[in-house]
């Protein structure tokens, strides 16, 4: 099996956390990947 290591500025890296506004029986977990090319940020996952 073969293991790809990626540069630094390819990383995901954990994002913001959205609480809910009002609490629910059953919560749905939304994950969000965001990548902006023009700032020199790593992308990110918000839920």
């Amino acid at each position: 099996m073969v293991q790809l290591t990626l540069p630094k500025n390819s990383k995901v890296t954990e994002g913001i956390l959205h609480k809910p506004k009002q609490p629910s029986v059953i919560p749905k977990k939304l994950i969000i990947y965001r990548w902006d090319p023009d700032k020199k940020e790593n992308p990110r996952l918000d839920t």
